[in-house]
């Protein structure tokens, strides 16, 4: 349970920190109580299917974020597009060096920082 409790707390403080970083860009307000409730049933329905806890992505929501996505459906076209080159890129991906993926994620994570709210 403290192991749980733990990650819960953790995937919740992720997903608002998200949502209020998103939303300062954007010039729009969020309900954290809104995202905690969505957040709590989501894991809650997976708890009946041996989910892992659901949680949001500073990665994937910066990229969706500056490509101009608006609405949850683009959340979905990224990850069917995303399917599709893991199925064709994959066995070349296996000659990336591990430290050539994590700066691309680190760059795209970069552009979510507000250096001047800082």
């Amino acid at each position: 349970a403290p192991t749980a409790l733990a990650v819960t707390l953790f995937a919740l403080t992720e997903a608002v920190s998200i949502a209020r970083a998103l939303a300062a860009r954007g010039g729009y307000r969020i309900d954290g109580n809104q995202e905690f409730i969505g957040q709590g049933l989501s894991n809650i329905a997976g708890s009946f299917f041996s989910g892992y806890v659901a949680t949001g992505s500073f990665n994937r929501s910066g990229v969706n974020f500056e490509a101009g996505a608006r609405t949850p459906l683009a959340a979905i076209f990224a990850a069917l597009l995303l399917m599709v080159i893991v199925l064709l890129v994959a066995p070349l991906a296996s000659y990336l060096p591990t430290a050539a993926m994590a700066a691309i994620l680190f760059l795209v994570a970069w552009g979510l920082v507000d250096r001047k709210e800082i």
